[in-house]
């Protein structure tokens, strides 16, 4: 059982992710400079914006120490999520 809801879990990661690379390519070839392109007529269009930051674009115009700092959380959350699995294998991750 538990593996099952691994494999739903990793699915839906690679799900989102491959959404989200297919949404951003398709803005980036059908939107240039300025264009705004109606996508819902009357209740929604799409402009092409960029953020060379995080969120609310915090550390904008330093995209490499972003690209630190997020690996590092990312590398910190993976050996985390692994040792607890280690120290309790018989529960889930996120519970304890």
């Amino acid at each position: 059982m538990k593996s099952k809801l691994v494999v739903a879990q990793i699915c839906a990661a690679i799900f989102a992710f491959s959404l989200d690379r297919l949404s951003k390519s398709w803005i980036l070839a059908h939107l240039q400079g300025s264009a705004v392109r109606p996508f819902w007529d009357g209740v929604m269009q799409l402009h092409l914006t960029q953020n060379s930051g995080a969120a609310f674009s915090l550390g904008r115009d330093n995209g490499q120490l972003m690209t630190g700092v997020a690996t590092l959380v990312t590398v910190f959350l993976i050996g985390w999520a692994i040792s607890r699995h280690k120290l309790y294998p018989a529960s889930f991750l996120w519970k304890r």
